[in-house]
């Protein structure tokens, strides 16, 4: 029977956690305990159990520390409760004991993305979609990285070539909502935050509480334009990232 694996995780975005069933190539040998504690892991993870999920996967590193999956794993668990520096050393380290991982490359990119680090984020995230050019996710975060970056119409280009994820996420509405507004496509960029306001949700998650009534939409000076609070939800959503 072929391990299953967290294939996804979205950092500052909605998060969606998939398991599915992917085989784990070149894995070193792993001890039945080991196993046992990244089943469990799995299982707690998947159900939004995250502080039991890394005790059990901490476990499960300890007694298998060159797993790339359990690596993998943890580098997840650690980074839907935030703990972005440790997730990011996972990840990394997972990635080396088994670069063809296109999956955990662009969970890394998520971290790196929310860490601010926007150069080596872009680059796995190309790397990715060299690999799997329809990626839609991959798509969305570089479109994010790149209108972190003020590379505005490369921004507009990519978001808008996955509207569908883009629409899911008041964040990515929001970094196009600004992409269109600096590309000079302020209508477009106007129609997109009176959605925005519309929206129900907690503070954090909309566009700054629309920003003021969005500046009164008929006058958005670039001020208006302020970075949102990344946040990774510690439950799951529905869907495939």
């Amino acid at each position: 029977m072929e391990p299953v694996k967290v294939v996804s995780i979205a950092a500052g975005l909605l998060c969606v956690v998939v398991a599915t069933t992917v085989p784990v190539l070149s894995a070193p040998p792993e001890t039945p305990e080991a196993q046992k504690h990244a089943a469990k892991g799995r299982e707690l993870l998947a159900s939004g159990d995250l502080p039991e999920a890394e005790r059990e996967l901490r476990q499960a590193v300890e007694m298998a520390p060159d797993d790339p999956e359990f690596l993998a794993l943890l580098g997840v668990a650690l980074g839907m409760q935030r703990k972005l520096q440790e997730s990011d050393a996972y990840l990394e380290k997972a990635l080396k004991l088994d670069p063809a991982d296109s999956v955990t490359r662009r969970n890394l990119s998520w971290i790196q993305f929310d860490l601010g680090e926007l150069a080596p984020s872009k680059a796995n995230l190309l790397r990715v979609l060299k690999e799997k050019p329809h990626d839609a996710t991959a798509t969305l975060l570089l479109g994010m990285v790149e209108e972190e970056l003020h590379q505005f119409s490369s921004a507009v280009k990519l978001l808008t070539s996955v509207p569908e994820q883009v629409r899911q996420r008041p964040e990515s509405l929001a970094a196009l909502a600004r992409a269109y507004y600096y590309s000079g496509e302020q209508t477009k960029s106007r129609e997109i935050l009176k959605e925005l306001k519309s929206r129900t949700g907690p503070p954090e998650s909309i566009f700054t509480a629309a920003q003021g009534q969005i500046c009164r939409i008929s006058k958005m000076p670039k001020p208006c334009f302020v970075r949102l609070p990344r946040v990774i939800p510690t439950r799951r959503s529905s869907g495939t990232l």
